[in-house]
Protein backbone atom coordinates (compact mmCIF):
# COMPACT_ATOMS: atom_id res chain seq x y z
CA UNK A 1 0.00 0.00 0.00
CA UNK A 2 2.78 2.26 -0.03
CA UNK A 3 2.23 5.20 -2.10
CA UNK A 4 6.52 5.39 -3.02
CA UNK A 5 8.11 2.46 -4.68
CA UNK A 6 10.36 0.57 -2.62
CA UNK A 7 13.31 -0.11 -3.80
CA UNK A 8 15.21 -3.41 -4.62
CA UNK A 9 17.14 -3.04 -1.21
CA UNK A 10 14.46 -3.34 1.44
CA UNK A 11 16.91 -1.96 4.24
CA UNK A 12 17.20 1.65 2.17
CA UNK A 13 13.55 2.03 2.11
CA UNK A 14 12.89 5.19 4.06
CA UNK A 15 9.41 3.62 5.81
CA UNK A 16 11.37 1.60 8.21
CA UNK A 17 12.73 4.82 9.54
CA UNK A 18 9.78 7.05 9.00
CA UNK A 19 6.72 5.08 8.51
CA UNK A 20 4.36 4.15 5.79
CA UNK A 21 2.58 6.23 3.53
CA UNK A 22 -0.84 4.95 2.22
CA UNK A 23 -2.10 6.95 -0.92
CA UNK A 24 -3.46 6.74 -4.75
CA UNK A 25 -1.83 7.95 -7.72
CA UNK A 26 -4.80 9.93 -8.82
CA UNK A 27 -4.73 12.04 -5.64
CA UNK A 28 -1.80 11.22 -3.77
CA UNK A 29 -1.25 10.77 0.04
CA UNK A 30 -4.49 9.30 1.60
CA UNK A 31 -2.99 8.40 5.59
CA UNK A 32 0.30 8.03 7.41
CA UNK A 33 1.47 5.25 9.68
CA UNK A 34 4.21 5.37 12.23
CA UNK A 35 6.93 3.13 12.53
CA UNK A 36 5.62 -0.08 14.63
CA UNK A 37 1.75 1.85 14.67
CA UNK A 38 -0.85 -0.60 13.45
CA UNK A 39 -3.17 2.18 12.28
CA UNK A 40 -2.76 4.54 9.60
CA UNK A 41 -3.80 8.85 10.56
CA UNK A 42 -5.40 10.14 7.57
CA UNK A 43 -4.43 13.34 6.29
CA UNK A 44 -7.26 15.36 6.56
CA UNK A 45 -5.84 18.24 5.26
CA UNK A 46 -5.36 16.49 1.92
CA UNK A 47 -8.46 14.14 1.67
CA UNK A 48 -11.87 13.80 2.67
CA UNK A 49 -11.66 9.53 3.19
CA UNK A 50 -14.84 7.56 4.20
CA UNK A 51 -15.88 3.55 3.76
CA UNK A 52 -18.83 2.55 2.05
CA UNK A 53 -19.81 -0.32 5.13
CA UNK A 54 -20.67 -3.02 4.59
CA UNK A 55 -20.50 -4.43 7.67
CA UNK A 56 -20.38 -1.96 11.33
CA UNK A 57 -18.81 -2.89 15.30
CA UNK A 58 -19.29 0.09 17.37
CA UNK A 59 -16.82 2.85 16.42
CA UNK A 60 -15.48 0.32 13.95
CA UNK A 61 -16.71 0.02 9.90
CA UNK A 62 -16.01 -2.46 7.46
CA UNK A 63 -16.02 -1.25 3.95
CA UNK A 64 -14.31 -0.03 0.65
CA UNK A 65 -11.94 3.03 1.36
CA UNK A 66 -13.35 6.06 -1.01
CA UNK A 67 -10.95 9.14 -0.85
CA UNK A 68 -12.09 12.81 -2.16
CA UNK A 69 -8.85 15.25 -2.94
CA UNK A 70 -9.55 18.50 -1.22
CA UNK A 71 -6.43 20.19 -2.53
CA UNK A 72 -6.63 20.07 -6.41
CA UNK A 73 -8.69 23.92 -6.84
CA UNK A 74 -8.46 23.64 -10.80
CA UNK A 75 -10.75 20.27 -10.60
CA UNK A 76 -14.74 19.36 -9.57
CA UNK A 77 -14.27 16.92 -6.72
CA UNK A 78 -14.49 14.04 -7.52
CA UNK A 79 -15.22 10.93 -4.84
CA UNK A 80 -12.44 7.80 -5.96
CA UNK A 81 -13.52 4.26 -5.17
CA UNK A 82 -10.31 2.37 -4.36
CA UNK A 83 -11.36 -0.58 -4.74
CA UNK A 84 -9.82 -1.75 -1.05
CA UNK A 85 -11.64 -3.48 1.87
CA UNK A 86 -10.83 -1.32 4.54
CA UNK A 87 -11.85 -1.84 8.58
CA UNK A 88 -11.41 1.73 9.45
CA UNK A 89 -12.75 4.26 12.89
CA UNK A 90 -15.61 6.53 12.92
CA UNK A 91 -16.01 8.89 15.78
CA UNK A 92 -19.03 10.90 15.30
CA UNK A 93 -19.43 10.33 11.74
CA UNK A 94 -16.25 10.95 10.45
CA UNK A 95 -13.37 8.42 9.78
CA UNK A 96 -10.40 9.05 12.12
CA UNK A 97 -8.32 6.07 11.05
CA UNK A 98 -7.54 3.14 9.45
CA UNK A 99 -6.82 0.15 10.60
CA UNK A 100 -6.44 -2.20 7.81
CA UNK A 101 -6.72 -2.14 4.26
CA UNK A 102 -7.17 -5.81 2.83
CA UNK A 103 -7.63 -5.70 -0.53
CA UNK A 104 -7.34 -4.30 -4.33
CA UNK A 105 -9.37 -4.89 -7.07
CA UNK A 106 -6.41 -4.42 -9.35
CA UNK A 107 -4.65 -7.75 -7.73
CA UNK A 108 -7.31 -9.48 -9.60
CA UNK A 109 -6.06 -8.14 -13.26
CA UNK A 110 -5.25 -12.04 -15.64
CA UNK A 111 -7.58 -13.56 -13.23
CA UNK A 112 -10.81 -14.95 -13.45
CA UNK A 113 -12.06 -12.56 -11.34
CA UNK A 114 -10.74 -9.37 -13.52
CA UNK A 115 -13.17 -6.56 -13.59
CA UNK A 116 -15.65 -7.80 -11.16
CA UNK A 117 -16.56 -5.65 -8.06
CA UNK A 118 -15.29 -7.72 -5.48
CA UNK A 119 -16.85 -5.36 -2.54
CA UNK A 120 -20.36 -5.24 -4.32
CA UNK A 121 -20.18 -9.44 -5.42
CA UNK A 122 -18.65 -11.04 -2.99
CA UNK A 123 -17.72 -9.14 0.41
CA UNK A 124 -21.14 -8.75 1.98
CA UNK A 125 -22.18 -12.93 1.07
CA UNK A 126 -18.83 -13.44 3.18
CA UNK A 127 -19.04 -11.40 5.86
CA UNK A 128 -22.12 -13.06 5.96
CA UNK A 129 -21.21 -16.61 7.16
CA UNK A 130 -18.93 -14.92 10.26
CA UNK A 131 -15.96 -16.92 9.02
CA UNK A 132 -12.45 -16.39 7.78
CA UNK A 133 -12.14 -16.26 4.47
CA UNK A 134 -9.69 -16.35 1.88
CA UNK A 135 -10.30 -15.56 -2.00
CA UNK A 136 -7.88 -16.58 -4.32
CA UNK A 137 -8.16 -16.27 -8.40
CA UNK A 138 -6.68 -17.99 -11.13
CA UNK A 139 -6.70 -18.06 -15.22
CA UNK A 140 -9.82 -19.86 -15.37
CA UNK A 141 -11.73 -20.32 -11.61
CA UNK A 142 -11.96 -18.92 -8.27
CA UNK A 143 -11.21 -20.17 -4.75
CA UNK A 144 -12.97 -19.74 -2.00
CA UNK A 145 -11.88 -20.88 2.20
CA UNK A 146 -14.19 -20.70 4.38
CA UNK A 147 -12.92 -21.68 8.06
CA UNK A 148 -14.77 -24.32 9.73
CA UNK A 149 -17.72 -23.88 7.42
CA UNK A 150 -20.44 -26.49 7.63
CA UNK A 151 -21.25 -28.67 4.55
CA UNK A 152 -24.67 -26.54 4.38
CA UNK A 153 -22.65 -23.45 4.88
CA UNK A 154 -20.08 -24.12 1.68
CA UNK A 155 -23.16 -25.08 -0.50
CA UNK A 156 -25.38 -22.41 -0.13
CA UNK A 157 -21.98 -19.74 -0.58
CA UNK A 158 -21.01 -21.55 -3.90
CA UNK A 159 -24.95 -21.07 -4.72
CA UNK A 160 -25.06 -17.69 -4.13
CA UNK A 161 -21.72 -16.71 -5.74
CA UNK A 162 -22.35 -18.79 -8.72
CA UNK A 163 -24.89 -16.39 -10.31
CA UNK A 164 -22.62 -13.99 -10.70
CA UNK A 165 -18.87 -15.05 -10.90
CA UNK A 166 -17.58 -17.53 -12.92
CA UNK A 167 -16.56 -20.99 -11.72
CA UNK A 168 -16.35 -20.68 -7.56
CA UNK A 169 -14.97 -23.95 -5.63
CA UNK A 170 -16.10 -23.29 -1.87
CA UNK A 171 -14.46 -25.26 0.77
CA UNK A 172 -13.65 -25.28 4.59
CA UNK A 173 -10.50 -27.30 3.38
CA UNK A 174 -7.60 -24.46 2.79
CA UNK A 175 -6.42 -26.50 0.05
CA UNK A 176 -9.13 -25.24 -2.51
CA UNK A 177 -6.61 -21.92 -2.87
CA UNK A 178 -3.21 -23.74 -4.26
CA UNK A 179 -1.87 -22.92 -6.88
CA UNK A 180 -4.47 -19.48 -7.12
CA UNK A 181 -3.09 -15.96 -6.34
CA UNK A 182 -4.73 -14.53 -3.47
CA UNK A 183 -7.18 -11.73 -3.51
CA UNK A 184 -8.70 -10.96 -0.37
CA UNK A 185 -8.92 -12.37 3.15
CA UNK A 186 -11.05 -11.47 6.05
CA UNK A 187 -10.81 -8.17 7.42
CA UNK A 188 -10.29 -8.92 11.18
CA UNK A 189 -12.13 -6.86 13.40
CA UNK A 190 -10.99 -8.19 16.81
CA UNK A 191 -7.38 -7.15 15.59
CA UNK A 192 -8.30 -3.73 14.76
CA UNK A 193 -10.56 -3.39 17.93
CA UNK A 194 -7.39 -3.61 20.29
CA UNK A 195 -5.19 -1.69 17.17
Amino acid sequence: TSYEQRPAGYERWPALRHGDVYGLSEIGDVAWQEVDSRSWDVHEDLVHVEILPTVTDGSLVVGELVATDLTNDVMPLVRYRTGDLAVGRQVDGRLVALHQVVGRRIAARGTALAGVDLLSTMVPTLLDTGCRFAVGAGVTHVGVWLEDASDQAVLAITRRLADELPLVRVSSDPGVLAGLQSVLKAPDLNWAAHG
